[in-house]
């Protein structure tokens, strides 16, 4: 009795595993917009494009997917990817601005030497023409949370990180480029030096340039 039920929470720990491992690869296929907005999906669709999982697993990702905002379940109809929501997406994108600032700052006598290092990889990373847009804009926004992640709020890193992922479906649907501007990717080097030097009025400047270029950016991006 005992080993059946150990096997039991074995078997049950394995399909939570796959439904994890499902749920991260199909988000990631959804930001890369592998799968275009307003397309309708099956689940047979779905297990098909990971090619190794199987529908049980598929579905329990596709129901967190749903509730995470990454997917759509209409009753009836069936799995559909989400058009973009501009208005949405700009209050997100607000929302993001006015904690990213917040945090920054706080940031200021907070980046060792080390992690200084890290994020100079970053920067050069976000330079590098040779990388996906996706890898790009993934090294754009690693850049911000390790700064933001020397606060210890794991709510402020959690909330953004969510923004983060729906942005960055919307930025490589709209401005493929854009992480890979080089005023950016100054910006960005910037930033760190401020950071670093303790300045906290000079990283307040900064954070508040690149944010309005990022703004102006996206409006540009979405009207042109």
């Amino acid at each position: 009795m005992m080993y059946g039920n150990r096997k039991a929470r074995q078997e049950k720990g394995q399909q939570v595993s796959l439904a994890e491992n499902a749920y991260h690869r199909l988000k990631d296929k959804i930001l890369r917009n592998e799968f275009p907005p307003s397309e309708f999906v099956s689940i047979g669709k779905l297990s098909d494009s990971l090619g190794d999982v199987g529908w049980t697993p598929v579905r329990e990702a596709v129901q967190r997917l749903h509730e995470d905002q990454f997917l759509t379940l209409i009753p009836r109809k069936g799995i559909v990817i989400p058009e973009f929501d501009i208005k949405k997406i700009m209050n997100q994108l607000e929302l993001r601005f006015v904690i990213e600032s917040y945090a920054t700052v706080k940031a200021v006598g907070k980046i060792s030497d080390e992690l200084f290092e890290e994020l100079l990889v970053l920067v050069d990373l976000m330079g590098d023409d040779t990388r996906s847009d996706y890898d790009v804009i993934a090294s754009n926004f690693d850049y911000h949370l390790k700064i933001i992640e020397t606060l210890n709020n794991g709510e402020i890193t959690r909330t953004l990180s969510q923004i983060y992922d729906h942005n960055t479906r919307f930025f490589i649907y709209f401005i493929a480029d854009y992480a890979r501007l080089e005023k950016t990717c100054g910006e960005h080097k910037l930033l760190l030096d401020a950071l670093y030097q303790g300045n906290e009025k000079r990283v307040s400047e900064v954070i508040e340039e690149h944010n309005t270029g990022t703004r102006q950016l996206l409006l540009d991006s979405i009207l042109g």
